[in-house]
């Protein structure tokens, strides 16, 4: 099963867009070189950043171990694993990132998503974090980050990539057509996981899904979901990564609704991990979500996907930020807390209180 992953450079999504394949390695044999080659070209056909870091090896690393780091997130084990390279990287600045974002995912799920992670690092020329993957070798969860040589302290406290490829590993390897459900479900997930652990400020949150969200909408003679071949252009892409985002931004709407705000889509994420729904287990959205909505008692996942994957779905969001209470001038977001929807948006800044 193939899923897709993002390699990008800041938390508003400003230096490099990557669409890339993520091989599950256990069934398959690596891709030939021209795969990454192409990718590597993509990168920086999307680069929105003079400083993007350029990726000067898309190989697997070797990595011999003995140079590992290692630390714990809960009852989780997250091993950090250095190529050559990467042993330039300092830890002092590294492993604070590394257990920023994965207290980040952690917090969200009410607890890390998989009991042993390895996280590969590779060093390449730049100030940036570059082209990332999250798959399974040889069975086990695997994130692979590159990051630049002369990354500063203060671009890693805000980089979001490392939090948005941990996302991955809470949600089934879905279907290549599926493909946007799960690059937007952690384009969704990421910045509310900082957010609810205190790494990013409500402000920055929904000023970046004020302006993003708008790129998931679908134009004229767009199909559904389903039919979005993310090489195509830059709309292509923004769409498959914003558009999951939309899907899950309604999804988790609708349920506060329909539960009168006693849920979210957070619960029922959290409900599908439980059951054994992460990056190892071989399910389809589907099954995925019959188990999501029974934990919130509603169809509403399951309808939405069907609706949402075969035609296109255009939302008016503009009622949407006014009833939520979001206001927008001059760069600075207000909140109206006497708002019709301002509950529902401080449980989905505050998060679940599910019990761990």
């Amino acid at each position: 099963m193939n899923i897709t992953s993002i390699g990008c450079s800041d938390q508003h999504r400003q230096h490099m867009l990557v669409y890339c394949r993520r091989q599950s390695w256990h069934f398959r044999k690596p891709p030939p070189l021209v795969i990454p080659t192409l990718l590597f070209a993509l990168t920086l056909f999307f680069s929105w950043s003079s400083h993007a870091v350029a990726a000067s090896n898309t190989s697997a690393p070797a990595v011999t171990g003995k140079n590992d780091w290692r630390f714990q997130e809960g009852k989780s084990e997250i091993v950090v694993a250095l190529d050559q390279d990467g042993q330039k990287l300092p830890p002092n600045i590294i492993l604070p990132w590394l257990r920023s974002a994965a207290h980040s995912i952690a917090t969200y799920f009410h607890g890390f998503p998989v009991k042993l992670l390895k996280v590969r690092l590779s060093a390449v020329p730049g100030d940036g974090i570059g082209y990332s993957t999250a798959d399974l070798e040889r069975g086990k969860p695997v994130i692979h980050i590159r990051v630049g040589d002369q990354v500063s302290k203060e671009e890693l406290s805000s980089d979001w990539v490392a939090t948005h490829e941990m996302v991955h590993l809470a949600f089934p390897l879905v279907e290549r057509n599926e493909d946007w459900l799960a690059e937007g479900m952690a384009t969704y997930v990421e910045p509310i996981a900082r957010m609810q652990a205190g790494n990013l400020t409500r402000q920055a949150y929904w000023s970046e899904f004020m302006e993003k969200l708008p790129r998931g909408l679908p134009d004229q003679g767009d199909g559904g979901m389903k039919s979005i071949t993310p090489f195509k252009d830059t709309h292509a892409i923004r769409r498959m990564y914003w558009g999951g985002a939309l899907f899950c931004f309604m999804a988790d709407l609708a349920i506060r609704q329909e539960t009168h705000n006693q849920k979210g889509l957070q619960d029922a994420l959290v409900a599908v991990l439980r059951a054994g729904g992460d990056i190892n287990s071989d399910w389809d959205a589907l099954r995925a979500f019959k188990i999501a909505d029974k934990s919130i008692g509603s169809k509403i996942l399951q309808q939405m996907y069907a609706r949402w994957t075969e035609s296109p779905v255009t939302v008016d969001l503009a009622p949407i930020w006014h009833k939520l209470g979001i206001s927008e001038k001059a760069g600075q977001i207000t909140f109206d807390e006497s708002a019709p929807w301002a509950a529902a948006r401080r449980a989905i800044e505050q998060g679940s209180a599910l019990k761990r």
